[in-house]
């Protein structure tokens, strides 16, 4: 993640979020990840891609910053 966070940092903004805090928060069952994941939001704070789980790598999150982005 850190390597994405370094080559997408003047587009987005990347907060990674203990799972034990977004369970207690309701985080999880909200946004139906399972035990945990990847939620990207736009700049208006809309929900545009989910991830559940450990289903992402490097092509999945890259197409998550291109939704939240407007690019591919």
């Amino acid at each position: 993640m850190s390597e994405l966070q370094t080559e997408y940092a003047d587009q987005v903004t990347f907060t990674i979020v203990d799972p034990a805090v977004t369970n207690e928060s309701g985080d999880v069952e909200a946004y139906e990840l399972e035990t945990h994941g990847l939620v990207a939001f736009d700049a208006e704070g809309n929900v545009v891609h989910t991830i559940p789980g450990h289903k992402f790598g490097r092509d999945e999150i890259v197409e998550a910053i291109g939704k939240v982005t407007g690019g591919s």
